[in-house]
């Protein structure tokens, strides 16, 4: 009964895609952004988590200001999951994809293999563009539709990448890769499993699964991200990020401290672009503490603004 209700599910998946591709792109792009906007009304406890987490960030900013940096964060992600349907044709149509650094494409040529950690940022399936010249390796959460989920692997997999759906054995599967000398990117910016860490002055829980590679294979580490341009277009930067060589510190330091100084790297990127980022996830467990009672004086008054 289960598979029959996940067919059905992927069969309206499917009809509204034939649907969306009918309009232009820009029509498909405004249709997403609405889309967006009504779910940030709609979910009121990602509507109060997002506004937690901007509150830390931007301390200084009113209630209306965050609220629109939110709505705008929203459209993001509603154009980023919307542009999957037509990602191969949306990144090669003449203007849609542009890097911002493009000097930097030539110091990944000469840097293979190399570690690149991504964000849960702007035009997120863009970053496939850049993998697609230097056949990276990269994780990807699995739907629970199945129907669904090898339709978007399908997708993504036309642009030359090696895509692993997350499981138990993902960490032991990343090592083969990188003993087989393979560039391997993954997405770093949310809590998980890994060190700790200091995230815009808050103590918090970092993965490592980048930053173990790079430190263990000693590879090359950057940060890899895509922006959406206000007409849809998508702007990518590649960033170099400075590992730990201290040869006194142990592996566990030195991982430790190459973490801390890709968050710092992220940090920055957030702060220039704060409507790229995707602020509905629970990032400092702030929502929990505010369901249980214990969130902090400050965020606590500022909740009680939230409608």
């Amino acid at each position: 009964m289960k598979n029959f209700v996940f067919f059905i599910q992927y069969i309206l998946f499917k009809i509204l895609k034939s649907i969306l591709m009918l309009f232009p792109e820009k029509s498909r792009f405004k249709f997403a952004e609405k889309l967006s906007v009504l779910s940030y009304k709609i979910l009121k406890s990602r509507r109060i988590t997002t506004l937690l987490n901007l509150k830390l960030v931007f301390p200084e900013k009113s209630l209306e200001e965050l609220e629109k940096i939110a709505i705008e964060s929203y459209k993001t992600i509603g154009k980023a999951f919307i542009g999957t349907l037509w990602l191969d044709k949306y990144v090669n149509k003449e203007g849609n994809f542009k890097i911002a650094n493009p000097e930097m494409v030539e110091v990944l040529e000469k840097n293979q293999p190399f570690t690149s950690a991504n964000m849960h940022f702007g035009n997120m399936e863009g970053l496939l563009k850049i993998g697609e010249k230097f056949n990276i390796v990269t994780v990807g959460k699995t739907q629970n539709n199945p129907y669904v989920n090898n339709e978007i692997v399908k997708n993504r997999e036309c642009f030359n990448i090696t895509l692993l759906q997350r499981s138990r054995s993902t960490s032991r599967e990343l090592v083969k890769y990188a003993k087989e000398n393979r560039n391997i990117a993954i997405l770093t910016d949310q809590k998980g499993s890994g060190t700790d860490v200091v995230f815009f002055g808050e103590p918090t829980i970092a993965p490592t699964g980048i930053t173990s590679i790079a430190c263990k294979f000693d590879r090359p580490l950057y940060l890899i991200y895509c922006i959406y341009e206000k007409d849809f277009s998508t702007l990518a930067f590649i960033k170099e990020v400075k590992k730990c060589e201290d040869e006194t510190l142990s592996f566990k330091e030195k991982v430790q401290i190459t973490t801390q100084n890709t968050i710092n790297e992220i940090e920055k990127v957030i702060k220039e672009y704060p409507e790229q980022w995707m602020w509905m996830h629970d990032r400092w467990t702030f929502y929990r503490q505010y369901k249980k009672g214990t969130l902090r004086k400050d965020l606590a008054e500022f909740a009680k603004l939230i409608k």
